[in-house]
């Protein structure tokens, strides 16, 4: 490039490098959760699951799905974090007639 410049008839008195960071994605982990281990049909249960992102800055979320049944995820949940930040989620289910065998998932949004 230099010499290119240099042929137009232009002289480069100063150059300075510099680089610009790539800002990490949030990377999400589950600290703590609590959900009981029993529960009669019909009957209200809360899974309580406290996140914490340990990445960037961007748009995380937070999902629970059934495991026998391959419907879409019995809550969803995505929201905009800041590096370091911690929070958490209450999901309020309603018991089945059967075990409930349930997945809990954080994650982020990828661009």
């Amino acid at each position: 490039m230099e010499a290119r410049l240099i042929e137009l008839g232009y002289t480069t008195d100063t150059l300075r490098d510099f680089t610009v960071a790539l800002v990490s994605d949030p990377l999400m982990d589950i600290t703590l959760l609590t959900a009981p281990s029993s529960a009669r049909p019909g009957q209200t249960i809360t899974i309580h699951v406290v996140w914490k992102n340990n990445g960037g800055d961007g748009n995380a979320w937070v999902a629970v799905g059934d495991l026998d049944y391959p419907t879409p995820m019995l809550y969803s949940r995505m929201f905009p974090v800041f590096s370091g930040i911690a929070g958490y989620d209450d999901v309020v289910l309603i018991m089945p007639n059967r075990n409930f065998r349930l997945e809990l998932q954080v994650g982020h949004e990828t661009l």
